[in-house]
């Protein structure tokens, strides 16, 4: 496998040529990339829903070996604002998205991908870990700095799941119940408890939403620390991200 590329150079040389919108499941809208023999992983986006961000990130994993499926969770609205994006989270129907990330795995079984794992952002994090608990097709989860705790979501069991699991998360993540370090091993431990191979990272220096090397929607990173600053958000940590991708292709390439 070649070696990862170092991220401050993952906006300017990943493509998303490779990237084709799609359809699956009962007409539901997506983005894919990669082999169809490859191993499939799901990828899903933090709270302001499918930007570009999110499809380079799935390009990126094409690229590392991996066929990629992003499901449109939001069905193409984006929030543009704290306020958009808050509200699109909170109004979200949490059992008909995990409905459709099962579709989604079972599309890439039955299309070629020999194993399906899922991995996601924030919100996608969450999601990740109800989608490994509810869809038999996914045998392995790697969610960043997000828990189903805290959220809507009363079918959410850790204690059931049993699968791989590789947690990464931020020291300085404020968003407490949800992404803070706390919480992060609280789950880890109800993880383990059930029977699954667990491991957690939490990354000094950093905090909420460190994979994300845009400060978009905002100008810059001052900009989106002051407006979000419970989440303890700081700037783009090149050295940090790129020990999380080394990881979290290990990960896959061991457990897919």
């Amino acid at each position: 496998m070649r070696a990862l590329l170092r991220p401050q150079l993952f906006r300017a040389r990943t493509s998303l040529r490779g990237m084709q919108s799609m359809t699956f499941g009962k007409d539901i809208p997506g983005y894919t990339a990669g082999d169809e023999c490859k191993p499939g992983v799901i990828v899903l986006q933090e709270w302001w829903g499918v930007t570009d961000l999110v499809k380079e990130q799935a390009t990126y994993l094409s690229e590392q070996g991996f066929r990629t499926l992003v499901p449109d969770i939001y069905k193409g609205k984006l929030g543009v604002t704290v306020e958009e994006a808050s509200h699109n989270m909170e109004t979200l129907d949490w059992g008909a998205a995990v409905d459709e990330i099962c579709q989604a795995a079972a599309h890439l079984k039955d299309t070629g991908s020999p194993a399906v794992g899922v991995t996601g952002f924030c919100m996608g994090g969450a999601l990740s870990l109800l989608a490994a608990q509810h869809c038999d097709n996914i045998v392995a989860t790697a969610p960043f700095y997000g828990t189903p705790n805290g959220n809507p979501v009363p079918f959410w069991d850790p204690s059931s799941i049993g699968k791989p699991t590789l947690m990464q998360f931020g020291e300085n993540d404020g968003l407490e119940g949800f992404a803070d370090p706390a919480t992060a091993e609280k789950v880890r431990d109800e993880l383990a408890a059930g029977g699954a191979d667990v491991q957690l990272y939490v990354y000094s220096g950093v905090g909420h939403g460190f994979m994300n090397s845009s400060p978009w929607p905002f100008k810059d990173y001052e900009e989106k620390a002051a407006a979000l600053p419970a989440g303890g958000f700081s700037p783009s940590n090149p050295d940090v991200q790129a020990q999380a991708w080394s990881r979290l292709v290990e990960f896959l390439n061991k457990n897919m």
